[in-house]
């Protein structure tokens, strides 16, 4: 297993999109848990511990869940500092047919933790050696009580300034299409 810096473009993106930088900065964001071998999964689609099938080069990958949710184990422990959890989630913007990651955050200050995927319907599914399976991201802990979200109407000054920004927007958008 290693790890790689996110890059900020996905080849199967539009240049103008890749140029975007919203999603420059979330495809960029965390470090990349790279695939260690070839890996290929079929799951026969009944909710059953012995439902998965997994072939692979090493011992990393197992179906540990049964029920078409395929899991990787990671050989580290996460140290994370108090009032902070690793978020483990799948790669941003890096579609995968047949499975979703399966997000976790882990809130411990030593924890060992893995990666999952779920399969979204029976089939199989080939991670490749060196391809991305995870994202891994510092995120603070907090409750989403704490967080205010008002329409931007109410704040006339902002709802001024978006509105500007959404017509530049629009314009350019118009002009590149």
């Amino acid at each position: 297993m290693a790890l790689a810096h996110a890059p900020k473009d996905r080849d199967w993106l539009p240049p103008n999109a890749n140029r975007c930088p919203p999603i420059q900065l979330a495809n960029a964001r965390g470090l990349q848990v790279l695939c260690p071998d070839d890996v290929q999964a079929i799951w026969n689609g009944r909710n059953a511990p012995d439902s998965l099938d997994v072939w692979t080069g090493g011992e990393e990958v197992k179906s540990t869940f049964g029920h078409g949710l395929l899991t990787f184990y990671l050989p580290w422990v996460a140290r994370v500092p108090p009032g902070f959890r690793l978020r483990v989630s799948g790669p941003c913007n890096y579609p995968k047919v047949g499975v979703v990651p399966v997000e976790a955050e882990v809130e411990n200050t030593h924890a060992t933790f893995t990666v999952n995927w779920a399969f979204t319907s029976a089939g199989s599914v080939h991670f490749k050696a060196g391809e991305p399976i995870a994202t891994l991201s510092i995120v603070q802990a907090m409750d989403i009580d704490q967080v205010v979200i008002n329409p931007v109407e109410s704040h006339t000054a902002l709802h001024h300034e978006y509105k500007k920004w959404s017509e530049f927007r629009r314009k350019l958008q118009e002009a590149r299409a």
